[in-house]
């Protein structure tokens, strides 16, 4: 993986709302320019964070900080839309 992609992966971990890549924290490593345009292309202002991640049954691993899916939504993990 590189640099680049490191960067992005960041960015969209921040955008889904992984606590070790929250704004504040990318904010601490100097890393401000991941947020740029966030309003635009992240998660939209339909539904809040937290709306989406009840829907889509992901909690946080509070040990390491990753999200886990608690149930597997068939849809997205086979890549099929109905």
């Amino acid at each position: 993986m590189n640099f680049l992609q490191k960067r992005m992966i960041r960015r969209i971990k921040c955008f889904v709302g992984y606590p070790l890549h929250s704004a504040e924290k990318l904010k601490e490593e100097n890393l401000d320019q991941l947020l740029t345009d966030a309003e635009t292309y992240g998660l939209g202002s339909v539904r809040s964070q937290k709306q989406f991640m009840d829907f889509a049954e992901i909690k946080v691993n509070n040990t390491n900080g990753d999200l886990v899916c608690t149930d597997k939504l068939d849809w997205c993990v086979q890549g099929l839309k109905e």
